[in-house]
C-alpha cells in the first residue's frame, strides 16, 4: 500500500503490517506508535487500530484469520503486546513468500514465522477481557443490525448497558463522538 490512511476500526482477524519506506503512525487502543522503514507490527484480534501516513509511506498489509496460526493465538488470547511494533530486518523474504505463495502451508509457515519474531521481540501483559468482550459485543450488534435504524440509545438498551457508559466506551475506542 502507498500512503496508507485508514480510520479506527476493529475486527476479529489479526493484522500484520511492514513499512518498507517512509513513516506511518499506527494507533492501537488509543496509543500511537511511529513506524519507520524496517518496522513491522502485529495487531491482535479485536484491538481498535488505525493508520495515518505522515508524509509518505509504502507498506505491506496482511489481514489474516487466526485459523492460520491457531497455536499462537490460543497462547496469547488473554494477552496483548506492550508495543505492537517491532523491527524486522529479515522481512523481505517473508513478505515475498506471503505475497506470492500459492500454498496454504507456506503461507501459514510464514505467518507463524512472523508471530515467532513478534513473540521474541515483544513483552506482553494481560488484557482487560471485559473491555474487549464489551467492544466485541457492540461491534457484533452493529454488524448484525447495520441495515436497521439503530441508535446508541437503542444499542445500549438492547445490550443492557448504561447509555453514558456505552457512549464513552464507543467514543474512546473509535476516536469519535456519537
Amino acid at each position: 500500500d502507498v500512503n496508507l490512511n485508514f480510520g479506527t476500526h476493529i475486527h476479529s482477524s489479526a493484522e500484520y503490517i511492514y513499512i518498507s519506506s517512509g513513516e506511518l503512525m499506527l494507533s492501537v487502543e488509543g496509543k500511537s506508535f511511529l513506524m519507520k522503514n524496517g518496522d513491522a507490527a502485529l495487531i491482535l484480534p479485536n484491538q481498535a487500530h488505525s493508520y495515518k501516513t505522515l508524509s509518505e509511506s509504502k507498506s505491506y498489509l496482511c489481514v489474516f484469520s487466526t485459523d492460520y496460526t491457531p497455536d499462537f493465538f490460543e497462547k496469547y488470547k488473554l494477552y496483548e503486546a506492550d508495543c505492537p511494533v517491532f523491527h524486522f530486518s529479515e522481512v523481505s523474504s517473508y513478505n515475498d513468500i506471503l505475497i506470492n505463495s500459492k500454498s496454504a502451508f507456506q503461507t501459514k509457515a510464514m505467518l507463524y514465522a512472523v508471530c515467532a519474531v513478534f513473540e521474541q521481540r515483544s513483552s506482553f501483559h494481560k488484557r482487560d477481557q471485559k473491555f474487549y468482550d464489551t467492544i466485541a459485543e457492540i461491534v457484533q450488534y452493529i454488524e448484525d443490525n447495520y441495515t436497521k435504524n439503530i441508535s446508541l440509545k437503542s444499542l445500549s438498551e438492547k445490550l443492557g448497558y448504561n447509555y453514558n457508559y456505552t457512549s464513552n466506551l464507543f467514543n474512546s475506542t473509535f476516536d469519535t463522538n456519537l
